[in-house]
């Protein structure tokens, strides 16, 4: 469910990602490479470009010699001054195994809200990542994401999850600020 617009400005404007964010609601077709139309950026990507973390996801995918999967898909990509698409795989381990980021036990304004799917209790599949911005007085959480590859920008209320059989973590970004430039590692 989308929510109001007031309510959510009011959340960036109090926001420390409120210029990147508001860099891509101003301008929606960040969310696609017009040069390079194959080349759109999903929720991951849009995640680690609020927090300015682009690098830092470069550096971990080739550190980690994660390279393509048995189809050739990418699993990351950055083009110049705009989100980029990471592959849900190097998004969860960007989460919970790089350092970069910490798990928390509950929700916290700024923090990433991690949806994916279980098979046995344990995590499987990353499907969405959102950046939560607060409460408002008429509705539990506002979120900040891409809704899916190469769509626009937006603002969502609710819990932001895919669908109600999700499991949700959040984390929160620790290591840089949003705006920080971290070089590459090697």
């Amino acid at each position: 469910m989308k929510t109001k617009n007031s309510e959510a400005r009011r959340l960036v404007e109090a926001s420390v990602y409120r210029d990147a964010i508001n860099r891509l609601i101003s301008n929606p077709e960040l969310g696609r490479d017009e040069i390079l139309m194959d080349l759109k950026s999903n929720c991951h990507g849009t995640t680690l470009y609020i927090f300015g973390a682009e690098n830092i996801a470069l550096d971990y995918w080739l550190r980690n010699q994660m390279m393509t999967d048995r189809k050739g898909d990418r699993y990351v990509h950055f083009s110049r001054d705009r989100p980029g698409y990471v592959d849900g795989r190097l998004m969860w381990h960007l989460l919970t195994e790089s350092g970069y980021f910490e798990r928390l036990s509950e929700r916290k304004v700024g923090s990433v809200q991690a949806s994916y799917l279980t098979e046995d209790n344990l995590p499987t599949y990353l499907l969405h990542t959102a950046i939560y911005l607060g409460d408002t007085k008429d509705c539990k959480a506002v979120f900040f994401e891409q809704e899916d590859y190469g769509e626009p920008f937006q603002f969502r209320r609710g819990n932001g999850s895919v669908n109600e059989r999700d499991k949700q973590e959040f984390f929160t970004f620790g290591k840089v600020t949003a705006s920080s430039s971290v070089p590459l590692l090697f």
